[in-house]
């Protein structure tokens, strides 16, 4: 599916804390479906169970270090510590890499972090990570984060006819397709452990070039505090 047919998501996670509390930032993430469609019950669950993990994981931190470690922390904990099981939800669900990646926001910070998978191997039954930084801005799934942050950096309103979209598109991509391009590259690096990738999120490195916060632009899914709940939503 091509990268005009993805939308920005907002998690809306309230419910995994106590009712006198609310999370310390926000959490964003990406769908195939377009804006108008709602994300499917294997979506939910997929990133029911990331959210679900990320939370129990900033749990037993902040418990063991006797502080909040915040969202940013519990992010590099789950993905460092995950990467076998985000490999068996690419295989059993179908994600694409960006539908397992996350950008989280907190105070003035806001990162996207990016398992360190082949996503086409993962589909064939193999678990590789790419041996390198260089091997992953060359792989198919770095395409097409870049695709999906350069489409959304030039159409921002997904009600836009789509031969208007593909126009902006073409044309944005002549002028600013090389820059940003670059900009993504300088923005990403691999974490000690290469298990995932960390870096600037995308609407924040390709500001300068036109695109919109993701705070902007973003549909809201709510996850309920059970994963039954929340693929019962409509």
């Amino acid at each position: 599916m091509s990268h005009k047919n993805y939308n920005i998501i907002k998690l809306n996670f309230d419910e995994f804390y106590a009712k006198d509390s609310k999370p310390e930032g926000s959490i964003f993430t990406f769908s195939k479906l377009r804006k108008e469609d709602s994300p499917s019950q294997v979506w939910k669950i997929a990133h029911w169970e990331e959210i679900f993990r990320l939370i129990s994981d900033k749990w037993v931190i902040s418990e063991s270090n006797h502080y909040n470690c915040g969202l940013l922390i519990a992010a590099r904990h789950f993905f460092e510590n995950n990467p076998k099981n985000l490999f068996y939800m690419t295989q059993a669900m179908g994600l694409s890499l960006p539908e397992l990646s996350l950008v989280i926001k907190q105070g003035n910070e806001k990162k996207i972090f990016i398992p360190n998978l082949s996503i086409s191997r993962a589909m064939k039954g193999e678990y590789y990570p790419h041996p390198t930084l260089e091997s992953f801005f060359s792989s198919d799934s770095f395409n097409l984060i870049r695709n999906i942050a350069q489409y959304t950096a030039v159409n921002p309103d997904p009600s836009i006819a789509q031969e208007k979209q593909i126009s902006n598109f073409e044309k944005w991509v002549e002028l600013y397709g090389e820059k940003a391009s670059q900009l993504l590259h300088q923005s990403l690096e691999f974490h000690p452990g290469q298990a995932f990738v960390e870096g600037i999120s995308p609407d924040v490195t390709l500001a300068s070039l036109g695109h919109l916060q993701y705070e902007e632009i973003a549909q809201e899914v709510i996850l309920k505090k059970t994963l039954e709940q929340t693929i019962s939503e409509e």
